[in-house]
């Protein structure tokens, strides 16, 4: 058999089943946002993908997560930046859903005024998350150059263009930072965005500590009571987020101690795609002194660099309960 049609036939054969990929589409921002790294590191790079990069890698990633009667894995176009910077996203969006994917994408909403709502609807993105930070006037100053009113304006925007095209998408998600400066507000999350056309908000904690003045602001649970007492307060939220209509998810860092578990991030059923086409394990594999990363998508097949023996090797440290040290110093990492 040709080597170039082995090669086909291995990358259709050995395809990784993944439950859902992610492309940095963006690593430019429009907001400064305190945690953020596009924030405060004066090394930051900013840039866009390229439509034609995109369509490039798509092809692989439709073979990864390509949805089913029993299966609906995710396309998020999003990474450290706002993807409605890149003026090619719906463009991208497009091509994605012709490839028959379940699209995603997360917004600070700055951006998502009455015609790009109009927009989104029409591009048939499946779902659209939008962030925040807190409830109130706490959120505006955390996450500076954004606003709590003008998000609240893109969901009705994006709910008026829903109903006038009758449209059940994008189902609209809130991305919650909780932070430690924020944790009075927990039991009124639920009635903050009930009746908006919001269907989930999913409350994540500060994970990756951008400069030390951030460090006070992280959640970190240090014995099994005090997680228990958070939880519960958070279950007391999603009950009432339930009785009105909206779900809310949570994950809450484990205290230090026992044996690591599995990622946060899905690492052995999951992708990174880095704006300049890198393939990682997550979104935060690119601090530090050793960029975490298994192969580049313009030198080889997404199949190939999942089937690499390093990335092998990777995945295969979580299910013996020994992950490198980069991973068990992150909160995303679970406990037994």
């Amino acid at each position: 058999m040709p080597h170039g049609l082995r090669r086909w036939v291995a990358d259709r054969v050995f395809s990784p089943w993944l439950d859902w990929a992610q492309v940095e589409v963006t690593t430019d921002c429009n907001a400064r946002c305190t945690y953020c790294p596009t924030a405060v590191r004066p090394d930051w790079r900013r840039r866009h993908m390229a439509l034609a990069d995109f369509r490039r890698i798509l092809p692989m990633l439709a073979r990864s997560t390509r949805p089913s009667a029993w299966r609906q894995p995710l396309l998020h176009l999003q990474g450290w930046g706002e993807p409605l910077l890149n003026p090619d996203l719906l463009g991208m969006v497009a091509a994605a859903k012709a490839a028959g994917l379940k699209v995603g994408t997360t917004s600070n909403g700055m951006l998502i005024d009455e015609a790009m709502a109009g927009r989104l609807v029409r591009s048939g993105i499946d779902v659209l998350s939008l962030s925040v930070a807190g409830i109130d006037g706490r959120n505006d100053a955390i996450r500076r150059g954004t606003r709590l009113d003008r998000v609240f304006a893109a969901i009705a925007a994006i709910e008026r263009h829903k109903k006038a095209l009758g449209s059940a998408t994008p189902a609209v998600h809130i991305a919650y930072m909780l932070l430690a400066s924020g944790l009075e507000a927990v039991e009124r999350i639920p009635e903050t965005f009930a009746g908006r056309g919001v269907a989930e908000i999913v409350v994540a904690t500060l994970s990756h500590v951008a400069e030390p003045s951030l460090a006070a602001e992280v959640i970190a649970p240090g014995t099994e009571a005090e997680l228990a007492a958070l939880d519960g307060r958070l279950a007391r939220a999603a009950e009432r987020a339930a009785a009105l209509g909206v779900r809310l998810a949570w994950r809450i860092p484990r205290p230090p101690g026992g044996r690591p578990g599995l990622c946060a991030e899905n690492v052995q059923a999951a992708v990174i795609v880095t704006v300049d086409g890198k393939v990682a394990p997550c979104m935060f594999g690119r601090f530090g002194e050793a960029p975490l990363a298994f192969g580049d998508l313009a030198e080889r097949s997404l199949t190939e660099v999942w089937c690499d023996p390093a990335y092998l090797a990777f995945r295969r440290t979580f299910w013996d309960g020994n992950p490198p040290a980069r991973c068990v110093a992150c909160a995303k990492l679970g406990r037994t």
